[in-house]
């Protein structure tokens, strides 16, 4: 998933980087996921970590936008964007979806145990978040002021929990929970909601649902969809739902598709001052005449869009290209 930086000036995303048909096999890098960093409008794309884990699809920018943490297979890498220096964080081992709390250098991750921890970006004070330690445990995300952590994760009873915990240490509070698969919780910029996916049964779009933090109050379905983004006004979300881009307000007012012209969008990503929405596309765009998969944002209102990252060939030649209609 492509995330903004908080200034909304860069964004960051894992890709799979094919092997030169000609390199020697000393050299060889077939199947290696790396993290890039690339301006806003596709110009100067660099690759920063190329040992990222597959399974790490959200990089997590520090609050003063400089760096990114990714999970680099057991550890937790930083990116420097300045600099381009990498490093991990130090006296943390095995260690999975990191994410970088909006106000402080804390960093929550889950261990190899299932367990969510804390720890500061050199190492230091570490502490358990949570006593409930469960399976398929991803994606966390903090309150906006940084005090909560929610997560998700599969009870010994099979249910799936939508947890938050406090961030120090003192208890956590189970807000939901239902049967099945499911989760991606994203709590609003504004602090009073957080949005998350509940299956609906086998081979149908799964229901969105925002949940109040406190506990006991309350849980309320929006419609279909998976990977809800905010918008940063938090009254409203951006979504998958059958390859196309929902964007679905918080009340009464109507949905609209996102119309990017491409056959596949996925993973859709608010931009901080609220005009775009990157996300991971493919289909014909323009003048190349075939299928591209990459990185694009689309302006909200408009049918332009642009490729951030489709290949270095793309975002080196930069561009823009103009949405079909319908």
């Amino acid at each position: 998933m492509p995330a903004w930086s908080p200034d909304g000036k860069h964004i960051a995303f894992v890709r799979l980087d094919p092997r030169p048909l000609d390199s020697p096999p000393s050299e060889w890098t077939s199947g290696a996921y790396s993290l890039y960093v690339v301006n806003a409008n596709g110009t100067w794309p660099r690759r920063m970590i190329s040992t990222v884990n597959e399974a790490s699809e959200v990089p997590s920018w520090s609050p003063d936008g400089s760096r990114v943490a990714i999970d680099t297979g057991g550890a937790i890498g930083i990116a420097s964007v300045l600099s381009s220096r990498t490093s991990v964080v130090p006296h943390v081992r095995w260690a999975h979806h990191p994410a970088w709390s909006p106000v402080s250098d804390e960093l929550a991750y889950v261990n190899e145990h299932d367990e969510i921890w804390v720890t500061n970006v050199d190492g230091t004070d570490k502490r358990r978040l949570s006593r409930r330690a469960s399976e398929d445990t991803f994606n966390l995300t903090w309150s906006p002021d940084g005090s909560e952590v929610a997560f998700t994760g599969r009870k010994g009873d099979g249910t799936i929990g939508l947890i938050v915990a406090r961030a120090d240490g003192s208890g956590d509070r189970e807000l939901f929970a239902w049967h099945d698969w499911g989760g991606w919780p994203v709590w609003s910029p504004t602090g009073d909601l957080i949005a998350f996916e509940m299956p609906t049964g086998p081979y149908r779009e799964p229901i969105l649902a925002v949940a109040s933090p406190n506990e006991g109050g309350g849980v309320w379905p929006i419609g279909s969809g998976t990977l809800p983004s905010w918008a940063p006004d938090g009254r409203s979300l951006v979504a998958e739902r059958g390859a196309k881009l929902v964007r679905m307000p918080i009340g009464l007012a109507p949905e609209s598709i996102l119309p990017t012209g491409l056959s596949l969008n996925l993973q859709p990503s608010w931009s901080p001052d609220e005009r775009q929405v990157a996300f991971v596309g493919a289909g014909r765009c323009g003048e190349w005449g075939h299928s591209r998969r990459g990185v694009y944002s689309i302006r909200i209102g408009e049918k332009s869009i642009r490729a951030v990252s489709a290949s270095l060939r793309e975002l080196l030649e930069g561009g823009d290209c103009t949405a079909s209609e319908g």
